[in-house]
């Protein structure tokens, strides 16, 4: 059975609310360069996304774009409306879909979900700043039950 690699990645830091919709708002450039330097920290780490699953947002989008060239860009990478407010409930149905191919995936969203999801998982309190990924895995398990097992929180990558 494989290992299995997931990292769970909050958005970079994004502008303050202002008259647009949550759901509108952009990266500031000191966000754009924390996730740079995430994806220069997954590089040197090996931990190359083979899928990317996204928030639909402004900031999670450019928080990929941010990302991208510093990685070997996979084939699968999609954005959803259903990972804007994540719960590990929606990223256990998100991952129902997963490729069995894909060892490592990437998934890009919001706080509180993926500090929620993180702590779940791994049974480690966690607390995810802007740009923040934790790295996680569990041996022996395809994604369709990979879930249902306790996971190794391997590290957090600080921007």
């Amino acid at each position: 059975m494989p290992v299995r690699r997931l990292i769970l990645m909050r958005h970079g830091e994004a502008a303050p609310p202002q008259d647009s919709s949550d759901h509108d708002r952009p990266l500031t450039p000191v966000g754009q360069g924390e996730a740079a330097r995430v994806g220069d920290a997954l590089v040197a780490c090996g931990w190359l996304p083979d899928l990317v699953r996204a928030s639909d947002s402004l900031r999670t989008r450019q928080t990929w774009e941010s990302l991208a060239p510093k990685l070997s860009a996979p084939a699968g990478v999609s954005f959803t409306r259903d990972l804007y407010l994540p719960t590990l409930e929606r990223l256990v149905a998100d991952a129902a879909g997963w490729a069995e191919d894909a060892e490592t995936v990437l998934c890009l969203g919001h706080n509180p979900g993926w500090s929620d999801s993180t702590t779940r998982l791994s049974g480690v309190r966690v607390g995810l700043v802007t740009a923040e990924a934790a790295l996680l895995e569990v041996e022996g398990a395809d994604w369709s039950d990979a879930f249902t097992r306790r996971w190794t929180l391997v590290d957090l990558i600080r921007p």
